[in-house]
């Protein structure tokens, strides 16, 4: 049994085939062609704007838009957008995190203070 779990028996080449979830699979696959149909909609100015001020890709997704654009304009576009969030994004927790300290804690609070759960959202893509 053990060999079974393992793949080491006669049926092991319709193992993945039985492992792999459609759901995944088609879930994947609907995210691939969205990020395709995303890098030509970004061929249009005002979309590219509009991409600019949202909150972009979270990792997995940009690692993947990554993988699947061959243009060297369009990655560099991804590119350049998630630095600036990241960059947007570490000067919103240094900006949290300064006003945790006693000394500032009598500050006015603002954005700063979520700035940990868009953090989150950044890197996994989502928060519950």
């Amino acid at each position: 049994m053990l060999e079974s779990i393992n793949g080491k028996d006669s049926g092991a080449e319709n193992r993945d085939s039985v492992l792999t979830c459609p759901m995944c699979e088609m879930e994947a696959s609907s995210g691939r062609y969205a990020i395709y149909e995303l890098a030509k909609a970004l061929e249009d100015n005002e979309i590219r704007e509009l991409y600019r001020t949202s909150p972009g890709l979270c990792r997995t997704h940009l690692l993947m838009a990554l993988d699947i654009i061959s243009g060297d304009d369009e990655r560099e576009f991804f590119l350049k957008s998630a630095i600036d969030k990241t960059s947007d994004m570490v000067k919103s927790l240094e900006e949290y995190f300064r006003k945790t300290d006693y000394r500032y804690s009598s500050e006015p609070k603002g954005e700063e203070q979520t700035a940990w759960l868009r953090a989150m959202q950044m890197y996994n893509g989502f928060v519950k």
